[in-house]
């Protein structure tokens, strides 16, 4: 080996070296063109030098400078020197400066922050009239509202029947159609039996026909009852029961022979007088003995009385039962208070008129005491619209007041009748 291939290759190998550790370094790299430095081996090469011995002088390692950023890069970027071998720097795209980022509110180092801008000022706020809480408030019952303590009753023009009252007159209730008053054996308003009335108020009193100012006294029909039963026999039996056990007895020797109208329908007396006429017995099926052998005879019969027919009582007969659709039989009745009455002048005594109204309370009283066993309860007072004008000349209902009381009687298996809201009349 000559001297200056000694001193090339030793050049060559000091190049190489140097490349090496400033690649490792990351702070030098060699320019891939000629104005780089010369490391002196590519003069002191002779044609006659094999590959072997110029292959490593042919090879340096080419970096271009980066921003910061890619000094990161896991490995160095490396390509061929000569003087053919193309410039394999790798160019980015011009990245806007800091300060042009101002306006999205950038302008320092990092990551540039974005700043959503605030609502426009014109954009109305919120109205203080709208709610914040979707609590309703709901206000105090009144403290004129009176509290409910039971049927409500609605107060209606007073309606008076017409006279001469029509035997045939009916009025429609809750409870269906219901005739307006007792009707006698022939077929005319009950007139108590002939008796007359005369006088008002504190004087009124029992007279006979000659009387001056004497009045026609008319029953009505002032006692409803709704009885909860399968059939109607069953019904008559509840009805039977429930009465007799409230102090109610039937009570023989008194007039028959009387009806109503419940419904579509004309109803006969009940209690029946059953087989001997004297009505001590419950009713029998298939609505036999009606008058039995002393009513067919004298005309006389059973009545339902809370005490004897010889003195002072509240009475009562009763007419029905039509079903009303809903498991009930409907039932009337008219209730009377009757005293002993000795102005006849006859042989025996008679019975003179006393009250409607006394009657129809004393009823309702008795049967709701006994409820426990008669299975009865209050429900009301509904218009019949059947008591007469006290000024008619002619006619007279008394103390009636044109209301009927309306008792339910349930099922002796058990079972409840409907509550209606009953309408008062006031006068």
């Amino acid at each position: 080996m000559s001297a200056g291939q000694f001193v090339g290759r030793v050049g060559g190998i000091a190049a190489a070296l140097g490349v090496g550790v400033a690649i490792l370094n990351g702070s030098a790299i060699a320019a891939a063109d000629n104005d780089a430095a010369d490391v002196s081996s590519r003069g002191a090469a002779s044609a006659g030098t094999s590959p072997s011995d110029s292959a490593p002088a042919s090879r340096v390692a080419s970096r271009k400078p980066f921003a910061a950023a890619a000094e990161s890069a896991p490995s160095p970027t490396r390509g061929r020197v000569g003087p053919t071998t193309p410039d394999l720097t790798v160019s980015l795209p011009d990245l806007p400066s800091p300060s042009s980022l101002s306006g999205l509110g950038g302008g320092g180092s990092g990551p540039t922050a974005l700043t959503v801008p605030a609502p426009a000022a014109s954009v109305p706020a919120p109205s203080a009239a709208v709610p914040t809480s979707t609590s309703v408030t709901i206000p105090a019952p009144s403290a004129a509202l009176p509290a409910a303590t039971g049927p409500v009753a609605l107060a209606v023009p007073p309606t008076y029947a017409t006279t001469p009252p029509n035997p045939q007159a009916t009025t429609t209730t809750p409870y269906g159609v219901l005739g307006d008053w007792m009707i006698n054996k022939n077929g005319q308003v009950a007139d108590w039996v002939g008796q007359r009335y005369c006088g008002s108020g504190s004087t009124a009193g029992n007279c006979t026909p000659e009387t001056p100012g004497a009045k026609i006294m008319q029953e009505p029909i002032n006692t409803i009852f709704v009885v909860k039963a399968p059939t109607l026999y069953q019904a008559e039996q509840n009805l039977n029961w429930a009465i007799t056990i409230s102090g109610f007895g039937s009570w023989p020797f008194s007039s028959i022979g009387y009806s109503g109208i419940v419904g579509t329908n004309s109803y006969k007396q009940f209690p029946r007088s059953g087989p001997l006429g004297l009505g001590l017995i419950g009713p029998l099926p298939f609505l036999k003995f009606q008058n039995g052998l002393i009513g067919s005879l004298l005309g006389i019969g059973p009545a339902y009385r809370d005490a004897p027919f010889w003195a002072a009582n509240n009475h009562l007969r009763s007419f029905g039962g039509e079903p009303d659709g809903k498991g009930n039989f409907i039932f009337t009745a008219s209730v009377s208070r009757e005293n002993l009455d000795t102005t006849g002048g006859g042989l025996l005594p008679g019975h003179g008129f006393e009250s409607y109204n006394v009657a129809r309370q004393a009823l309702v009283d008795k049967m709701v005491k006994a409820s426990w066993i008669s299975g009865a309860s209050n429900q009301g007072l509904v218009a019949m619209n059947n008591a007469i004008n006290p000024d008619d000349p002619k006619y007279t209902t008394g103390d009636a007041d044109g209301l009927a009381q309306v008792i339910a009687i349930g099922s002796l298996l058990g079972g409840a009748t409907v509550r209606t809201t009953p309408t008062i009349r006031v006068a």
